[in-house]
């Protein structure tokens, strides 16, 4: 049985929680990593109720954001 299913190029495993996103990012709270992964500012995926990232992705935006010298 096939199921297409659009993944990112980008998207890598295992998928890190907003708590796994917290310690990435130098402890920045798991509840603010939650708010921008619903508004869009951080890549993210829903799994059922739960909210992931991928650190790939995560990184990715992170150095973007450098290199412009603005936030996320």
């Amino acid at each position: 049985m096939s199921t297409d299913v659009n993944m990112p190029d980008d998207l890598d495993f295992p998928l890190l929680d907003a708590e796994q996103v917290s310690e990435l990012l130098g402890g920045v709270p798991p509840k603010t990593i939650r708010n921008m992964g619903r508004e869009g500012r951080l890549p993210s995926v829903v799994i059922g109720r739960r909210r992931m990232y991928s650190r790939r992705q995560i990184e990715r935006v992170v150095a973007e954001a450098a290199r412009r010298g603005r936030p996320i």
